[in-house]
Parts: structure tokens; C-alpha cells; sequence
């Protein structure tokens, strides 16, 4: 009884994220996307209601056709991750994509007439056919890899567009996809765990039943937190299309740029670093400016704004940072605002001026990337390097 309830309710609520979702005027294509999903989701979860309500042969029919929406649901919600953060999909991956549900989708439709009087076999606590046993065990544990990895190639993509955007930007609160990546790292680790649970369901055939509904009640609990945040994350997202476009299309303008300059170089120097000493000499005239002209004070500096400003290819700065200051562009400019932000309290006009004053008029715009990133550089609290001042002074 308790099971049908929980499905009940995780239907309820898919269908109703998926409503609020589609409704959505900002990140229409993705939000669409995830709207898919959540509706899928509600109907594998309606599918699960008639598993423990039906007789034991269509319990399993209905469990494999529940893998079916998350065959089709899984490439969705990755799709749903890249067109969130703006990367280009080309029709050959949608269909790559897919042709795991396709492949299911005809073997259940082939097999639905498999001969079901063969012994019983025990399996979650309950007892099946073999034949429908296997097939449906082999299915949820197809289901389960398939789920690792998808949560996998999206951590990837995540991942590497954290890299460009703080290769990029200096701000990078309204493009951070941070709440996503915990949420994908949350489902890689549920994937993870049922994945052995399954496995131990099998060769544990004395396991008692209640480990299992505890299981059952923990991913029902996972289910509901998953996909109420999820939904409330992405249905405030900011839309950061122009953003990402200003991005690529000014990288792609600073990489012609630098191919045509190197158009007429002799092949084997066309991939080379710069000498030693034009690299030492861009380097200077990096520091210098930071020192002098203070850009960072800007909150919207970006890569190539400062790569004009020095009159430096943006891919070359970006080299300058990597490998001479082991820095990516964010954690430099940032770093400077720090720095900026100590000099400003250990003066007197500063003394009883607000630190979070002091922090956005030096270039940050978030209250809790200027906290992480102080301790972070200074090893102490804004308010802890504060009062290190006065009990010195």
C-alpha cells in the first residue's frame, strides 16, 4: 500500500514540474527539454503503481516498459544540460542519442509473447519466471549503466564549460552551473548505488525484505528532493544565451585573428609557445597594468576587454596566466579584488566602512564569491582578517 502512494505522489508531482516548466518564458528549448523529462518520469512512475498492484507476470511487463521512458528520458535530460549551458547539438547525436530507446523499444515489442511457464525464481524479495526474470533484471541493470553514463558525459560538459567561463569572465555568478553539477553528481552516485543494490539483490537471495524497503523508501525520499530542486533551479536560471554567444564569438574572432597572423609561419613553429623572453615581456606589461590602471575594478572585465586594453591576443594572455602564474583568468582578476579589498580596510578613511561596500566597489558582485574567495586566498574570513588589523593596530 505504502509503495503505491509513494508512486502516486512522485507521478503528482512530476506532472506537476513538468506543467510549471513548460510554462517557463526564459530558456524555452531547455526548460521544454526537462519538462519532457519530468513527464516521462511521471509515467514510469504511474507504470511503477501498477507493479505492486497487478499480478506478478504483468508487474514485470509493466517495470520493463518503465525502463522503456528512462531509455528515452535519460538522453533528454542531457540534451537538456547542454542546451542549458549553450553547447550545439547536431542532428547525428540526437539520433545516437535515441537509438538506445529504439533498440529497447522493438525487443519489447518482439518479446511481449515470451513463454512464461518456467520455474520461480526469487528476485527483490518477490518470486518470477525465469525467463522474465533475467530480461528484466538485464533491463534495470542496462537502465542503471545507461544512468552513469549520462551523469557522467554531462559532468564532463559541465566541467569544461566551468574551464572556459573562468578563462572568460570575471563574474561568473549568473553563468555558474554549480547547482547543476551537484544535482548530476547526486544521480551519478544514486546510479552507482542501486547499481550494486541490484546486484546484491541477486547473489543475496537471504537478504531480508525490509533492507529493500528501506531502499524503495530512501529512492522514493531522493526522487521527490531530486526533482523539486532540479525543477526550482532551472526554472530560475538567468538566461545566458548572449552571454555564451558574446563569448564564443569573441574567442572565434581572437583565433582568426591569431591564424592569420601565423598564416605565413613555417609549419613546424605554427603550434609552438612564444620565446622565453616575448613571454617574460607580455608578462610585465601584465602586471604593470594591473597595477597601475586597476581594470579589475570593473565587475564586467572580461578576457578580451583586458587583452585589448594590453594590446595582447586574448589566447596569448590566457597562456601567460596558465603557465607562468599557474592562474585561470577568474582566480587572477578575483585575486587582484582581494588584494584590493586588504589595502582599502588597513586604511583609516576604510575603518568602519562596510566590507560588503568595500567588496562590490572593488569589482565583486556577490556577497558569497567575495567570501569563498577571500578565505580561499587569504586563508581567513573578511571579518576575521578585519580584526587581525585592529588587534595589531
Amino acid at each position: 500500500m505504502i509503495f503505491s502512494t509513494i508512486n502516486i505522489v512522485l507521478a503528482s508531482h512530476s506532472m506537476f514540474l513538468s506543467f510549471i516548466l513548460f510554462k517557463r518564458k526564459a530558456n524555452t528549448i531547455s526548460n521544454r527539454m526537462l519538462g519532457t523529462f519530468f513527464l516521462l518520469l511521471a509515467l514510469s512512475f504511474g507504470m511503477s503503481y501498477f507493479v505492486f498492484n497487478t499480478s506478478t507476470i504483468n508487474s514485470l511487463i509493466f517495470i520493463k516498459f518503465s525502463m522503456l521512458t528512462l531509455f528515452l528520458g535519460l538522453p533528454l535530460f542531457y540534451l537538456y544540460g547542454k542546451t542549458l549551458l549553450k553547447i550545439p547539438i547536431d542532428k547525428r547525436t540526437v539520433i545516437i542519442n535515441f537509438l538506445p530507446f529504439l533498440l529497447l523499444l522493438f525487443y519489447l515489442v518482439y518479446s511481449k509473447k515470451t513463454n512464461l511457464s518456467t520455474p520461480i525464481i526469487r528476485m527483490g524479495g518477490q518470486y518470477y519466471s525465469t525467463p522474465i526474470k533475467l530480461d528484466s533484471f538485464l533491463i534495470i541493470e542496462a537502465a542503471t549503466l545507461f544512468c552513469l553514463y549520462y551523469m557522467i558525459r554531462l559532468l564532463y560538459f559541465l566541467h569544461t564549460h566551468q574551464i572556459k567561463i573562468e578563462n572568460y569572465f570575471s563574474t561568473t555568478e549568473s553563468l555558474n552551473s554549480r547547482w547543476l553539477r551537484i544535482h548530476v553528481t547526486l544521480g551519478l552516485l544514486s546510479s552507482a548505488f542501486f547499481l550494486i543494490t541490484n546486484i546484491l539483490d541477486l547473489i543475496i537471495i537471504d537478504l531480508n525484505g525490509t533492507v529493500f524497503f528501506v531502499i524503495e523508501l530512501s529512492g522514493a525520499a531522493a526522487s521527490i528532493l531530486f526533482t523539486f530542486t532540479i525543477a526550482y533551479y532551472s526554472y530560475n536560471q538567468k538566461d545566458i544565451a548572449s552571454s555564451i554567444d558574446e563569448m564564443n564569438q569573441e574567442l572565434e574572432k581572437s583565433e582568426n585573428r591569431y591564424l592569420n597572423e601565423i598564416a605565413d609561419a613555417p609549419p613546424q613553429y605554427k603550434k609552438q609557445r612564444l620565446d622565453l623572453l616575448t613571454e617574460k615581456r607580455y608578462l610585465k606589461k601584465i602586471l604593470d597594468h594591473m597595477k597601475l590602471h586597476k581594470p579589475y575594478l570593473d565587475s564586467d572585465l572580461t578576457l578580451i576587454q583586458l587583452a585589448e586594453e594590453l594590446s595582447i591576443p586574448s589566447h596569448h594572455l590566457t597562456m601567460i596566466l596558465n603557465l607562468h602564474l599557474k592562474q585561470n583568468y577568474y582566480t587572477f582578476i578575483n585575486r587582484y579584488r582581494v588584494e584590493e579589498v586588504c589595502e582599502r580596510m588597513k586604511m583609516i578613511e576604510y575603518t568602519k566602512e562596510n566590507i560588503l561596500t568595500i567588496a562590490f566597489e572593488v569589482g565583486f558582485n556577490s556577497k558569497t564569491t567575495f567570501n569563498t574567495t577571500f578565505k580561499r586566498i587569504i586563508g581567513k574570513t573578511p571579518r576575521e582578517y578585519r580584526e587581525s588589523l585592529q588587534r595589531i593596530e
